[in-house]
This record gives structure tokens, sequence and C-alpha cells, in this order.
């Protein structure tokens, strides 16, 4: 059910939101056709029917769509608080709304994906065409619930899209956290990767922060306080050319 803070607060933000069939999250029509089923007042809601949000446009509006449960796990860690969240009845709080002042047309959908076993989405950026389900019931009988209904924070789009590829960056670290034992080669492997990425050292600490305080087998805080120190010492001192061979535990 919609209730009436979500309709409302649709509404006040310049939301674009339209209906689609309930219980399916693909929505089949042209824009035109989904445009002309814009819901315009508050009247216009009718339940058992979706409800989704046109993201960018003239309202600027942005979703972030967080796809693993890692991303749910750390989004906290990166992503400003807004006043808009919901999410599946199963994923809380799994999309989040952001209104980005200076949002163009080049900004549309960028994807965040890790490739394992099988391409996994981490997370997204849902800008210019592209639409999001904020109410009604999924294809499993997932439904959709809001956890927030206030006027999203308002942010450039560059600092949105920095914090998000430092989620993913955090998201593909955590899944592969290294078994107890192994953590401090793991943890000078991934500083190594990322002062070769040109990582700046404050997103290093961050990132590394937010996955050792997040894994299942939680670091303990001087062992934690240690590897976060030597971030900072390996920023200062390693030469340019170095490598660290995680194998051999060596520097080359």
């Amino acid at each position: 059910m919609i209730t009436d803070a979500v309709k409302q607060s649709l509404l006040k933000n310049d939301a674009v939101v339209f209906h689609s069939d309930y219980g399916k999250k693909g929505v089949e029509e042209s824009w035109n056709a989904r445009l002309k089923k814009q819901i315009k007042n508050i009247d216009q809601f009718k339940q058992f029917q979706n409800i989704n949000i046109i993201t960018g446009g003239d309202s600027r509006l942005v979703d972030i769509d967080l796809d693993c449960s890692e991303s749910l796990i750390l989004a906290d860690y990166f992503l400003n608080d807004t006043g808009m969240v919901f999410g599946r009845s199963t994923t809380p709080r799994s999309h989040r709304i952001y209104k980005v002042i200076d949002l163009n047309k080049k900004h549309t959908r960028t994807t965040f994906e890790f490739e394992g076993e099988k391409k996994l989405t981490l997370v997204e950026i849902r800008a210019n065409k592209h639409y999001t389900m904020c109410g009604g019931q999924y294809e499993n009988g997932d439904t959709v619930e809001w956890q927030k209904t206030d006027a999203p924070v308002e942010i450039t789009y560059d600092t949105l899209k920095k914090q998000v590829s430092k989620l993913a960056v955090a998201c593909v670290i955590l899944r592969k956290y290294s078994k107890p034992g192994s953590h401090d080669d793991y943890i000078r492997f991934i500083v190594n990767a990322l002062w070769h990425h040109k990582i700046e050292e404050k997103d290093c600490y961050d990132i590394m922060k937010a996955v050792l305080e997040s894994a299942d087998n939680f670091t303990p805080m001087n062992v934690m306080m240690t590897a976060l120190k030597d971030i900072v010492i390996d920023y200062a001192n390693l030469p340019k050319d170095f490598i660290y061979d995680y194998e051999q535990k060596s520097f080359t």
C-alpha cells in the first residue's frame, strides 16, 4: 500500500511518477506512453498499481540503486544521508534518491560491475532516461517499503559519482576479503593496487576502514588501527615503481 506520506513526498519533491502493472517490475511502454500516465496530484494515485519515478530531467532526481549485499552493508560509509529512501521488503534502503544540482544530458546511467565467476552488478547510478519502481509489488511478491519520505539532499554529480565509485571498490574488496590469518598480506596487496591506480591516500584510508569494520570476521581494533596506519606509511614511503608480490609476500 502506498501511504499518503509517500505520495506527498513524491509530489512535493517534483518527482515525475507514473503507474504501471501491479506485480510486474519491467515497463515495456514508450516514454511518451509513460508520461501520459504521469501522476500530478494526490488523487491520481491508484492502489494495486505500481508507481515508478522517472529519474533525471527537470526534477534532477537521481537514484542510487544498491544491487549487491556488500553495497547495502557499506553504503552508509560513503553516501550522504538523504531524505528519500526506500527498497524492497527483503532489501530495505536499497534505493536512495538525491537531487543533483548540476545534472546535464550526459548524465544517464552508470553501472558498476565486478567480473568474478559471473558478472555481478554492485551499484548503479540512475539519472536521465531511466526509471525506478518506487511503489507496489514485484513479480516474486516483494513489495516496496519506504524508510524516509523527506526531501532528497542536494549534491553535485561529480561528488555523488565519486562516493559511489569508492563504494563499488569497497564492495569488491569486502567480497574478496581474506580468511583469518592472511589479513595483513591481503590488506597490503589491496593498498598496493589502490596506490598503483592513483587512488588518493584519504580515499584509500576511507575504503579500507569501511571494509575492515564491515568484514564478517571482524578485524580486532588493534590490528585494524595498525593496518590503517600502514596505509599512511606506505603512501608516504613506497617508491613509485614498487610492486608487492602477494604470493611471495615480498616487494620487487
